[in-house]
């Protein structure tokens, strides 16, 4: 093994095993009383997707690191790849059994409401015909079965795609067979006309597999899927482990075949021979093989949703939510007009990211808009955005998109909307060989009054109609000269490939942002006892940030995290992090936004990011940070942060041993995401009222002239379009 010659320091921990205890915390939500049986159904499907992305991504880095010669140990806790891997794969069979227990335990509850999900040995005659006809018409024509010996060589399994092998013996001969599941096919066949009770399309194949091979003896059995190192690329992955990825590509692929396999899943324990063979033809140790005793296939738990019967709905699935336009796009005949005069966030899924895409669309038919820039990283399918970009540019617009072509598992889909983008008249351009473009800026510039203005907005997540449902997000927009002007420099300077660039207003990484942060940090330490900073983001990795908070704690300064995955700072470590405090929401939404809070009072310092506090976002992406100067918008991120800090319900928090526990702080139960539906829900009908919600808009004297509210046809409009 290894050595790190470096003595790492105490209050840092591994990030592999912390993002294993992010899983786990979504694997905990499955069973929590409060979460409906359907959502604990996905959040085990999220966990098993979770876990196989881990692997192709992370396990798959770890496993070509051993391959090399040279100390590749983390730096943070000086483990080597093989110590890490030892770790992870101990840690995974752990989760698996978790895992098994608590899908145990929903499917009883389930039963108990009347919905069954069947093995075929309990079908009765009825039901066993129906599966059998299912089978012989839509599953055996396309099957492909095929036997494994010396003049058939063991085939390729494609990755994350699930396989019937089985051990076979004729005329005292042993051979194995494979048959690959069919791709495309329904997760569920219902068995009843009241959609109560159903068998999974999975175990339908499992069933009848072995009849695929008459003339043999089927001696073992198994459902298996192999999970295989990602097609890597030179990446901003490993970054966060202070290893020049580039400089070991070409050595490790000397060393390995493309997409090697590093892990599989069966759905029983493998015979010894079985086992030995597998790892044989896959190059297997023995520790990367796991067995889980529920559905190989976790997705049907996002399809039954919609095939069960109405009456099971509302009982097993949380109440449809419908986010809202926020009150300017209700009452504002012109957003452009509006944001003139006033700063604004949006805030998602409890907000509508439809109003922002209203202020693109009316971008593109303002005679007066000269010129719509953005930053894209992930889109949704037939994106309106995209929509929208096309008609600006058709309309006579200029139109430029950068748009990154290295974003993991988008890439055919970003380079597909480019086409689409480039034939209707849109200027593309694809970003730095070396830097991803993660940051989510857009800029309208257009003519008034004989002088150029701008409109900016700055996210911290993606442009995607689907995700902004699904992830809280926030969403900053600006008619601000300054950050316009500063705007206006940063799509100069990444379409030109400048990527120091100089701005008055924006951070940017890999260069003015991580010392701007460590500047902000090393002042709130200097206050010692009067110091504070509040973060929230996703993941929290970086090196010499984590050393910086571990300073400032320990001259006495308060700090609160709110991290939602990976967090390799240690809380509440005696003469290292002793006031520093780490919580994690895990909850209906996927808690995204990153919101950086230094000081408190006239020294208040906030920014909105697209950046994790990672060592892969501050120095090998290019990523913006934007203050928020308005002083209601600023009272609103704080009170943003502080309002997710009360909750006691989803939020964990993070113990010096490593563990997450539920926060018992003897108050009246409370869900920060909730309250923000119910927000949301209010600010809506006070809008349509003609009124402004005063205890979020501090200072506000103005009341909403009726006349400018333009009509509920309006209103109603929007719904029907969405």
């Amino acid at each position: 093994m290894k050595e790190n010659k470096v003595k790492p320091p105490v209050f840092m921990k591994n990030r592999e095993l912390s993002w294993l205890k992010f899983n786990e915390r979504v694997l905990d939500e499955s069973i929590q009383p409060e979460v409906p049986l359907g959502e604990g159904l996905k959040f085990i499907a999220i966990f098993q997707s979770n876990l196989t992305e881990y692997f192709m991504v992370r396990v798959g880095r770890l496993s070509d690191y051993t391959l090399l010669d040279e100390d590749n140990s983390e730096r943070r806790t000086g483990l080597s790849p093989e110590a890490q891997l030892e770790m992870i794969f101990a840690r995974v069979r752990e989760l698996y059994t978790t895992k098994d227990a608590h899908f145990k335990a929903l499917e009883a509850n389930f039963r108990d409401h009347k919905i069954y999900n069947l093995e075929i040995d309990e079908l009765n005659k009825t039901e066993k015909a129906k599966v059998k006809n299912y089978y012989k018409s839509s599953i055996k024509p396309i099957l492909s079965p095929q036997i494994v010996d010396f003049h058939n060589p063991f085939p390729f399994i494609d990755n994350n795609h699930t396989h019937a092998i089985l051990e076979l013996e004729r005329q005292g001969e042993s051979y194995y067979g494979l048959v690959a599941f069919p791709q495309g096919m329904k997760p569920v066949l219902f068995v009843d006309d009241e959609k109560n009770r159903f068998v999974l399309t999975e175990r339908i194949f499992a069933y009848y597999a072995d009849s695929l091979f008459k003339e043999y003896k089927v001696k073992d059995f198994a459902l298996i899927n192999v999970t295989r190192n990602g097609d890597l690329s030179a990446d901003d992955e490993d970054a966060d482990d202070n290893i020049d990825y580039r400089d070991h590509m070409k050595k490790i692929l000397k060393k390995r075949d493309r997409l090697n396999p590093v892990g599989l899943l069966s759905d029983r324990k493998l015979s010894k021979s079985m086992e030995a063979y597998l790892s044989k033809e896959l190059g297997l140790s023995q520790d990367q093989f796991f067995y889980t005793e529920t559905p190989i296939d976790m997705s049907y738990a996002f399809s039954l949703e919609g095939a069960l019967s109405s009456g099971s709905l509302n009982k097993l699935y949380e109440k449809p939510f419908r986010p809202k336009p926020v009150a300017p796009a209700v009452y504002e005949p012109s957003l452009i007009d509006y944001i003139e005069k006033n700063d604004l966030i949006l805030s998602y899924p409890y907000e509508d990211i439809g109003s922002f895409l209203d202020l693109i669309n009316e971008a593109a038919d303002n005679e007066n808009v000269l010129s719509i820039k953005i930053t894209i990283y992930r889109l949704a399918d037939h994106s309106k955005l995209v929509d929208a970009l096309c008609r600006a540019a058709e309309q006579g617009k200029n139109v430029t998109v950068l748009m990154e072509l290295k974003a993991r598992f988008d890439e055919e889909h970003n380079i597909i909307n480019s086409q689409v983008l480039y034939e209707a008249g849109c200027n593309i351009v694809y970003g730095f060989d070396q830097f991803k473009v993660h940051s989510k800026v857009c800029l309208i510039t257009y003519q008034k009054d004989n002088e150029i203005r701008t409109i900016t907005q700055v996210g911290t997540g993606n442009y995607n109609e689907k995700t902004a449902k699904l992830y809280t997000d926030l969403c900053f927009i600006t008619g601000d000269p300054k950050i316009g002007q500063d705007a206006t420099e940063f799509f100069f300077n990444v379409c030109t490939g400048v990527l120091d660039g100089s701005y008055q207003c924006l951070l940017q990484s890999p260069y003015s942002m991580k010392p701007r942060i460590i500047e902000l940090i090393r002042r709130e330490g200097a206050k010692g006892a009067e110091g504070y900073i509040f973060l929230k983001m996703n993941s929290m990795t970086d090196f010499e940030i984590m050393e910086e908070l571990s300073q400032a704690s320990q001259k006495g300064a308060r700090i609160k995290l709110i991290v939602r995955g990976i967090c390799c700072i240690i809380p509440g470590l005696k003469g290292y992090t002793e006031n520093i405090e780490v919580r994690s929401i895990v909850g209906r939404y996927l808690e995204h936004p990153r919101i950086y809070l230094f000081g408190k009072d006239e020294d208040e310092v906030v920014y909105i990011t697209s950046a994790d506090l990672m060592t892969r976002n501050m120095e090998r992406r290019v990523e913006v940070a934007c203050p928020i100067y308005n002083e209601d918008l600023r009272d609103f991120c704080r009170f943003y942060l502080d309002t997710q800090w009360k909750d006691n319900v989803k939020a964990r928090r993070l113990l010096e041993n490593g563990d997450y526990v539920k926060i018992d702080d003897g108050k009246e139960s409370f869900v920060a995401q909730e309250y923000f539906m119910e927000r949301a829900d209010n600010r809506y009908k006070m809008a349509l009222e003609g009124k402004i919600d005063e205890g979020d808009k501090k200072g506000s004297k103005e009341k909403v002239d009726q006349g400018q509210r333009g009509l509920i046809h309006r209103i109603i409009h929007f719904f029907k379009k969405s």
